[in-house]
């Protein structure tokens, strides 16, 4: 995965290709809206995955609803955890604006849910450094030493293995764990009990559909859905295989 600091010059060689079309990862807001505006001015159509990004004009773009995905997460952990448990979300610490627009609406999405349904769970941001690894288990166990009150985390990006392994090592099993994202260290966390439940949005489903739209629309001009919203999926440890593209994971 690119560091936040390659993904500048990366847009920029991108803005500079005769391309006949783009598919555009919509990771980061600023960047994603600058690359859109410039091919737009060459009139080069292009394609968002992940997200949608405002003030842009894509052919079409596929993804999950972040927002909801955010609201489910809430649902789902003040339902496992007791009434006065605090909640910690794991939050990588970035600099400047740099956080991720699909992290941005799935933040918002979770505390929506806790303001309309009234819910006092104490929300703790549990601090790591994305670029330090090393730090990871000073900085977690500084983090549930001084608090006491946890019963369950959230993470809403694709990090989430990092705190399952952390469980793991640390024979921690009373803290519940939500993640998001299909990854091969999050799925195996879910599958040896250290993730409660891990939300899944297709991503190769994405990328397939976004490549057979655009070669439909530009060798036969089929016309085109600009919105698709991809499936959310809640997977456990006893349905998880049963997803059949992780099956080789068994």
């Amino acid at each position: 995965m690119l560091k936040w600091q390659e993904y500048l010059p990366v847009y920029n060689k991108i803005a500079q290709l005769d391309a006949d079309a783009v598919i555009i990862g919509a990771t980061f807001k600023e960047e994603s809206v600058r690359l859109a505006h410039q091919l737009e001015e060459k009139e080069i159509p292009y394609i968002l995955v992940d997200s949608m990004v405002e003030n842009t004009s894509p052919l079409a773009y596929f993804t999950s609803d972040h927002y909801i995905c955010g609201y489910l997460v809430a649902k789902l952990i003040t339902t496992i955890i007791p009434p006065n448990a605090d909640i910690g979300m794991l939050q990588a610490v970035r600099i400047g604006d740099e956080s991720a627009n699909t992290s941005i609406l799935r933040k918002k999405g979770f505390h929506d849910y806790l303001t309309e349904h009234h819910i006092t769970n104490k929300v703790e941001r549990i601090p790591f450094t994305a670029m330090e690894p090393e730090k990871f288990d000073e900085q977690l166990g500084a983090f549930f030493h001084e608090h006491h009150q946890i019963g369950g985390v959230v993470v809403l990006n694709s990090r989430g293995g990092i705190l399952a392994d952390y469980f793991a090592r640390k024979g921690i099993n009373d803290i519940k764990l939500i993640c998001v994202d299909l990854t091969a260290p999050n799925v195996k966390g879910l599958k040896n009990g250290y993730i409660d439940f891990l939300i899944g949005q297709e991503p190769e489903h994405q990328g397939f559909l976004a490549m057979r739209t655009l070669i439909e629309y530009l060798l036969y001009r089929h016309p085109v859905r600009v919105q698709n919203n991809i499936q959310l999926d809640i997977l456990t440890s006893e349905t998880i295989d049963y997803y059949k593209r992780f099956n080789f994971m068994s």
